[in-house]
């Protein structure tokens, strides 16, 4: 897993001069609306198998591309059970 702190105040507006300068970068935003659990992403790492986990104040959050699944302490009581 390659491990990325990001703060996406600082990769986004990156990203986009990237797509304005005619690179082959596609950013993509995505907030509460979209699923995000919160607005501030701590950490954001992705494993092999593609799935992007991403570590927000209220939990940790897995995004595959499409939904965001969110887990934490008040939706997952027992971590490593089948159910979390």
């Amino acid at each position: 897993m390659v491990l990325l702190n990001l703060s996406l105040k600082l990769v986004l507006p990156f990203a986009a001069l990237l797509n304005a300068l005619g690179a082959d970068y596609l950013a993509t935003n995505w907030r509460s609306e979209e699923g995000l659990p919160h607005s501030i992403v701590n950490t954001v790492v992705q494993a092999r198998d593609g799935y992007l986990w991403i570590g927000t104040y209220v939990g940790l959050v897995r995004f595959d591309g499409l939904r965001f699944v969110h887990y934490s302490s008040g939706t997952c009581r027992n971590w490593g059970t089948a159910g979390c």
